[in-house]
C-alpha cells in the first residue's frame, strides 16, 4: 500500500492497534534491538534491510510473548513467521524500486 492510498480511518485503526499489545512489544523489542546493536558496536543505520529485519525478528520473539501470554507460544511464533515473510516478499517486489537514476 502506497501512503497516498492509506485513508484517515486506516491510520486511525493502525494508532488503535499500537495501544493494544502489538505497540507494546514493539516499544520492548525496539529496545531490545538498541541494547543488541549497542552490545556489537554497531549503529541502525549501518544494517542492511535483510539485516534489520532479522533483528527486529528476534527482538519481537523476546518481546512479544510478555504482551500475548493469553496466545499459545507456537501460535505467536507462526503470526510472527508469517509477518516476516510477508514484509520479506514485500522486500523482494520492490527490490530496486527505490534507487532513482539522476
Amino acid at each position: 500500500m502506497r501512503a497516498s492510498d492509506t485513508t484517515v480511518k486506516e491510520l486511525e485503526a493502525f494508532w488503535k492497534s499500537l495501544q493494544g499489545p502489538l505497540g507494546r512489544a514493539l516499544r520492548d523489542a525496539g529496545s531490545i534491538m538498541n541494547q543488541r546493536l549497542e552490545a556489537r558496536g554497531q549503529e541502525l543505520g549501518e544494517l542492511t534491510d535483510p539485516e534489520l529485519l532479522d533483528l527486529l525478528l528476534g527482538a519481537l520473539r523476546v518481546a512479544a510473548p510478555a504482551h500475548y501470554q493469553h496466545v499459545d507460544r507456537a501460535t505467536l511464533d507462526a503470526g510472527l513467521d508469517d509477518l516476516v515473510a510477508a514484509v520479506r516478499m514485500e522486500m523482494a517486489a520492490n527490490a530496486g524500486s527505490s534507487e532513482t537514476v539522476n
